[in-house]
């Protein structure tokens, strides 16, 4: 792995990944809105977090489907080097969820993919 160009360096040629290819294994849209904003959240600091534990029972359904796909977030498509931690700057983004397709996930995806590799190899 070459970490200032994102590309692996095989004996036969270089092969890297591209976001196209993270849209075709992964179904994931590159196209739509960048996710970004800040990263540096506190759990205590998002209102969501707190009231994931504190809601009536007819919004649990909902809280479920939330947490379950912040764990495919968090566990499938964008790991941490462990893969025990969901970043929080993907909960609001989850909030509501006929939103969540609008934005570049793929591309997200990869970047988590380029930095994860980066960290461990360097």
């Amino acid at each position: 792995w070459r970490p200032k160009i994102h590309i692996f360096y095989l004996l036969v040629g270089e092969c890297t990944m591209t976001p196209q290819d993270v849209a075709l294994h992964l179904g994931l849209h590159i196209d739509g809105k960048p996710i970004t904003g800040a990263t540096y959240f506190c759990w205590k600091d998002i209102p969501q977090c707190l009231s994931l534990a504190t809601k009536p029972t007819e919004e649990q359904l909902y809280d479920h489907c939330r947490a379950y796909n912040l764990g495919i977030i968090g566990g499938v498509f964008m790991p941490n080097k462990i893969s025990n931690h969901v970043h929080l700057m993907y909960l609001p983004l989850s909030i509501d969820l006929e939103h969540t397709s609008r934005y570049s996930w793929g591309s997200t995806c990869l970047a988590t993919l380029y930095t994860e590799i980066c960290r461990v190899v360097l």
